[in-house]
């Protein structure tokens, strides 16, 4: 009986062990915008910020035949590993705005932060891997030319081979006890808040977002609307939209009951420029959103943090809360 004991604790501790990453962890910092243009401003912003790595989530100069100018800018500002994806403006669609040469960017910004493939891979469908985080960037509704898609655009609908995979990938990432972060330059919401609202080609697949929230993805950052806005946590995920990078802002709509912050041109002051910074350490998530120009500029307007894993030898799955600190977030069980 003393054997068959010491037996379990021996494989509990092993358990353990392989699924939970080593204390003292060094957090890692990541920074996010998107819907740039050919603006300084937030890459200076989000190069001070000394980061780990640095997320650009599609829409980047606007402006056809600027690719190598738009990376001058960038690789000039911020030292750290960039990735990026491609918006609606830089896919393969002109009725969705696309036209800009993508290959030109990737080839301008290369990976250096040791991109794996996804449903695709590198710079489209993708995903990476840092201690404590597992970042997966895909490109929902936008047509990328990916030839296991119908007509060279990925929906991540509910039955697709591209939904499978970025599930198996969160899975295996929880089994890890790595955080989960999806960047997407599209909302995952079958409606937005934003300028986009109306737009049949301007949001991703409902079914996406339901699949996001049953899989326990921590946070979801996306871009396109041109304006900052955060979700109050749907289960356990926090929706985030960073499309307030510079180009030219524009308002945003009734938050309503589902989120919690938000800044457009016709916030109080106007809108904040700037990008998000995820600080992601073993046991929590804390999010800030910087403005580097707006009413708040050089100060943080928004914050958020996602707490866990808690720690058990007999939990096999991270428990995660969620807490608010925003201007205009609602108190909730969790909440500091």
């Amino acid at each position: 009986m003393r054997l068959l004991s010491a037996a379990l604790v021996a494989a509990l501790v092993a358990l353990v062990g392989a699924a939970t990453p080593a204390e003292g962890t060094a957090p890692v910092r990541i920074v996010f915008t998107a819907d740039t243009g050919m603006n300084p401003e937030v890459f200076t912003g989000m190069g001070k910020a000394t980061p780990t790595l640095a997320i650009i989530a599609g829409d980047l100069s606007y402006q056809v035949g600027s690719e190598q100018a738009y990376c001058d800018l960038v690789n000039g500002a911020i030292t750290a590993p960039v990735a990026m994806l491609p918006g609606n403006h830089e896919g393969l669609d002109p009725q969705a705005g696309g036209g800009s040469n993508f290959a030109a960017y990737a080839a301008c910004l290369p990976d250096r932060a040791g991109a794996k493939p996804l449903y695709g891979g590198f710079p489209t469908d993708y995903l990476i891997d840092l201690p404590n985080v597992r970042l997966i960037l895909i490109s929902p509704n936008i047509a990328t030319g990916n030839p296991g898609c119908p007509n060279g655009k990925c929906s991540y609908a509910n039955g697709t081979p591209e939904q499978a995979a970025l599930l198996t990938a969160i899975a295996d990432a929880k089994k890890a006890r790595k955080w989960v972060v999806v960047v997407q330059h599209e909302p995952s919401f079958g409606y937005t808040i934003g300028n986009h609202a109306t737009d049949v080609w301007g949001t991703a697949s409902p079914d996406l977002a339901a699949a996001e929230i049953k899989a326990g993805v921590a946070v979801v950052v996306s871009g396109h609307d041109h304006n900052y806005a955060r979700s109050k946590p749907q289960g356990v995920t926090t929706f985030v939209t960073v499309g307030n990078g510079g180009y030219y802002p524009k308002p945003i709509g009734s938050l309503g009951t589902m989120w919690a912050s938000g800044s457009g041109t016709n916030s109080p002051g106007g809108i904040d420029i700037g990008y998000l910074q995820l600080d992601i350490s073993t046991l929590k998530i804390a999010a800030s959103e910087v403005s580097v120009l707006g009413p708040h500029a050089g100060q943080v307007f928004d914050r958020f943090t996602v707490k866990g894993p808690v720690r058990s030898a007999l939990a096999s799955v991270p428990a995660f809360g969620t807490s608010l600190e925003g201007r205009t977030a609602v108190p909730t069980a969790t909440s500091r």
